[in-house]
């Protein structure tokens, strides 16, 4: 309260008649009011007072509230609901299964049958369209200030490869070709025929021939001469000179030499 208010309520304490307590913002003022007319004034001026201080502190708060939602709202990008038709390069036929796709945030989707796809983004977002037979096109999506969606128009340019010339040259008969294919050789023909060779018939059987004696058959051939030793010992030795049988293993061993 200002000197002039405080001399204002000076002046009308002279002739107070009784006592008020007036509560204001919660601070309690106890003050010696008299019944008279100086008191209607006293209490308008406490009112105007107080309106006053009310007005400032609404508009503190309204800016406080408005700087608040300026800086959340220059903080944070817009969501744009992106959506769109894609077409080849002739702009006739639309181009189904496209990926649509933001490498940074490892969000897509993929156009339907008719070429139609949609999609949430956020503005300043790279998107990246790719199909086979295609060259990879990129959009980056654009501030928005008036409305949450995008509708735009993609068109695909061909990537076409081109291959080099090749002559097919057919066989002019039909015996030529199965001479050809008879003769043709396979991978690793020179193994396989080293493996054939190796596991040839007559090489294992030679091999065998002059393979040498293993421990069983020394043992058995050992067995053998005990055995003959102990018959000769009780009996006439048996002469392999009369033996048909001797002789018939005798020949035979000279046939597979």
């Amino acid at each position: 309260m200002d000197d002039t208010g405080s001399q204002f309520i000076e002046k009308g304490l002279k002739d107070l008649d009784s006592v008020r307590k007036i509560e204001v913002f919660g601070s309690h003022f106890s003050l010696l009011l008299r019944k008279s007319n100086l008191s209607g004034l006293i209490i308008r001026y406490i009112i105007e007072k107080v309106t006053s201080l009310k007005f400032l502190l609404i508009c503190l708060f309204i800016v406080s509230i408005s700087n608040a939602g300026f800086c959340q709202k220059s903080g944070q990008r817009q969501v744009i609901q992106f959506t769109g038709v894609v077409f080849g390069s002739d702009s006739t036929n639309v181009v189904p299964g496209v990926h649509i796709y933001i490498p940074k945030n490892g969000r897509g989707t993929t156009t339907n049958p008719y070429g139609f796809f949609s999609m949430p983004v956020l503005e300043g977002d790279s998107v990246v369209f790719s199909a086979v037979g295609y060259h990879r096109t990129y959009y980056i999506i654009p501030e928005h200030d008036k409305e949450s969606s995008l509708k735009i128009v993609v068109f695909l340019a061909d990537d076409i490869t081109f291959l080099e010339e090749v002559e097919i040259r057919p066989y002019p008969t039909e015996s030529a070709f199965r001479e050809a294919l008879i003769t043709m050789e396979l991978p690793h023909q020179k193994e396989y025929a080293n493996i054939y060779q190796w596991l040839n018939s007559e090489y294992m059987t030679s091999g065998y021939q002059y393979l040498p004696v293993s421990l069983n058959t020394n043992a058995q051939y050992l067995m053998n001469i005990q055995q003959q030793a102990y018959i000769n010992r009780y009996s006439p030795p048996v002469n392999n000179f009369l033996n048909p049988f001797a002789w018939a293993q005798f020949i035979n061993s000279l046939k597979k030499k």
